[in-house]
């Protein structure tokens, strides 16, 4: 604070925009990316901020949350896995491999580097076959996954311990309709819950009435913006 209205700001601004449109860049974004610290303002930043990106041309758009998600909650236990279906976490290689398949891009990157970092890749089997996946976070990661670090800011202090957090994650097509993402969902919680957690941070989403069903509820809010370097 004691450095701004000084044109700093402006500043980083121009020379991050200008580094982007030499590379080519025709669209920026405010967060939304993979290893983001942040997919979006913030809603608590200061009405100055959206004045300063205003100012630059850049348009609000649609809102994300983060999800805190209480392992403790009632609703975990009400909903299983179908039978003839379970949750495996010893072939890291086979949830990459679906990913890879059902969800190529920049989820297969994302997964990759945080199961490199300690993170688990949980696969979602019927009979033998992969039919979803979803990443589990730790504490103990060798990289924070998204979200995680804002826990330092949290009514109850610094970083918990007891604190991981849940995705990407999906279904294949093929098994959707089901009723089985939520079942994926509610499963992956219990293995963390299984592991000593307290609690689980769902990032980047807007399906916020979907994991509301287990009792997961906004955290932190976002609000992503857009523009041209």
């Amino acid at each position: 604070p004691d450095a701004r209205h000084r044109g700093v700001g402006g500043a980083l601004w121009t020379t991050a925009a200008a580094a982007l449109a030499a590379r080519g860049r025709t669209r920026l974004r405010m967060g939304a990316e993979p290893d983001r610290l942040l997919p979006g303002v913030p809603l608590s930043a200061p009405i100055a901020t959206w004045r300063f990106l205003a100012a630059r041309g850049v348009r609000p758009g649609g809102l994300e949350a983060d999800l805190w998600l209480d392992l403790g909650a009632a609703a975990l236990d009400r909903v299983a896995l179908p039978a003839g279906v379970e949750l495996v976490d010893d072939d890291p290689e086979g949830a990459l491999a679906f990913v890879d398949r059902v969800f190529p891009g920049r989820w297969r990157d994302e997964v990759g580097r945080a199961v490199t970092a300690g993170s688990t890749a949980l696969s979602l089997r019927r009979e033998g076959a992969t039919i979803g996946f979803c990443l589990a976070k730790g504490p103990g990661d060798a990289t924070l996954g998204p979200g995680l670090p804002w826990t330092a800011l949290a009514p109850w202090g610094p970083p918990d311990p007891g604190v991981g957090g849940l995705g990407p994650l999906g279904i294949d097509p093929e098994a959707r309709g089901g009723g089985l993402g939520l079942a994926l969902v509610a499963a992956a919680a219990r293995w963390s819950r299984d592991r000593g957690l307290r609690a689980a941070v769902i990032d980047w989403t807007t399906l916020t009435s979907f994991y509301g069903r287990l009792g997961a509820h906004a955290w932190r809010v976002y609000q992503r913006a857009e523009g041209v370097p």
